[in-house]
């Protein structure tokens, strides 16, 4: 069963959901967020719009890459102008703007924040330069104590300051703790995922995989996982954290083992085209939580996947024209996960977000 649950007039970049209180934040290419409440059993569900970044006087907006949910209260945004802003989800308060590399301006040095993973207390930020930062969000609540509608912003960069908005509206100013570099040559981080808050994988635009450890803080593997091809996302099984799975822009989803001795892709997944037809990039892919064997994808044919890695030649569930003829799945969030029912979304290209039920086969 498919349906959509919300609307709107921009691409969808990235859904999260909030299992403690049930609700979907979707990012979106306009600079706002949504928080849907998934509890009620609606068509369209109902939400709560956050702009994050306004319309500049140009009347350009800056795209939201990636957002997820920071301790089920706070939005954390990744921003195509290379800031991160966490915005109380209830307050909706206005952020402060400002500069996120040594004082420079974040434009003029086209570096974008793509990427996002939260762990106990710390926000792990993925930049199209190739490095990845480290903010500490421990502080959070605390601060929220103190100012009545808060808005924290993190920066790339390591100088302080101070700002508030028109309202007089208190900000803190978070400066990265750590800085990982990837050992792509050239390539942005696409995507990063965490495995028990102490590896943390990303992946490069290049089609490199790269393990780190997060109390060492160093390198520790690399995989070749995209055969030196775009990898768009990258999910880790949460029953087996060595067990990971990326999407690429050829088509395929590559399943990897980081334990196995030799590290390479364990097995490729690819939709069973007729013969004549090329494959088209995957844009996403996320590994079903507290499930071994199932994942979800969706790219460019616009067809919601759900595969059983123990049979990968032919997915269990498929979903057509899961954004209309021409959309594209563009980001996939599973719900629940059940025993006899799986439950999921979708957002796309045609800037809807569609809901799925489904049975485990």
């Amino acid at each position: 069963e498919k349906k959509k649950v919300f609307a709107s007039n921009d691409w969808v970049s990235c859904l999260d959901w909030n299992s403690q209180n049930a609700s979907l934040l979707a990012g979106f290419y306009n600079g706002t967020v949504e928080v849907l409440d998934g509890a009620l059993p609606k068509d369209i569900l109902p939400s709560k719009s956050i702009q994050v970044v306004p319309a500049e006087s140009s009347g350009s907006r800056c795209m939201i890459n990636d957002a997820v949910w920071v301790r089920d209260t706070y939005v954390a945004a990744a921003c195509q102008n290379g800031n991160v802003y966490v915005i109380h989800a209830n307050t909706q308060a206005k952020h402060a703007e400002c500069t996120n590399t040594n004082g420079q301006n974040a434009a003029s040095l086209a570096t974008s924040a793509t990427c996002l993973a939260m762990g106990k207390a710390s926000l792990y930020t993925g930049y199209s330069d190739g490095t990845m930062n480290t903010y500490d969000l421990s502080r959070i609540d605390d601060h929220h104590d103190q100012v009545d509608g808060d808005v924290h912003e993190t920066k790339k960069s390591g100088s302080k300051r101070k700002a508030s908005d028109k309202q007089g509206q208190s900000t803190m100013d978070v400066s990265s703790t750590h800085t990982f570099r990837s050992p792509s040559i050239g390539g942005s981080v696409t995507s990063m995922s965490l495995a028990n808050n102490t590896t943390l994988l990303s992946a490069s635009s290049d089609g490199l995989i790269a393990s780190w450890d997060l109390n060492k803080q160093v390198l520790t593997n690399t995989i070749p996982a995209g055969m030196s091809k775009y990898i768009t996302d990258i999910s880790l099984c949460t029953t087996t954290p060595s067990l990971g799975v990326c999407s690429c822009f050829d088509g395929a989803l590559r399943v990897f083992d980081l334990q196995s001795p030799v590290q390479v892709v364990s097995s490729i997944l690819r939709p069973n085209l007729p013969a004549g037809q090329n494959s088209k990039a995957m844009l996403c892919v996320q590994w079903a939580p507290n499930q071994e064997f199932y994942i979800q994808a969706g790219g460019k044919d616009g067809c919601l996947y759900v595969w059983d890695i123990r049979s990968s030649r032919v997915p269990v569930h498929k979903f057509e024209n899961a954004h209309g003829p021409q959309g594209s799945v563009t980001c996939v969030q599973w719900s629940s996960t059940n025993d006899d029912e799986f439950r999921s979304f979708s957002g796309g290209s045609d800037g809807k977000i569609a809901q799925y039920r489904f049975a485990r086969t």
